[in-house]
């Protein structure tokens, strides 16, 4: 814990322990995944947009 206290920029946030991390991993992937799949609703709904990158 020192190490991110003495840290330059410590972290927000940060997991201790060996099984948060991959569990977050995993959850974060989901997400991404339903994201992505839902991405061409969300472009409709917003219209037109030229500065979209992707």
């Amino acid at each position: 814990m020192l190490a991110i206290v003495d840290a330059a920029e410590p972290p927000l946030r940060v997991f201790f322990g060996d099984g948060g991390l991959p569990m977050i991993r995993q959850e974060y992937a989901n997400r991404l995944a339903t994201w992505d799949k839902w991405d061409h609703v969300s472009v409709m709904a917003q219209g037109a947009n030229k500065n979209r990158k992707g």
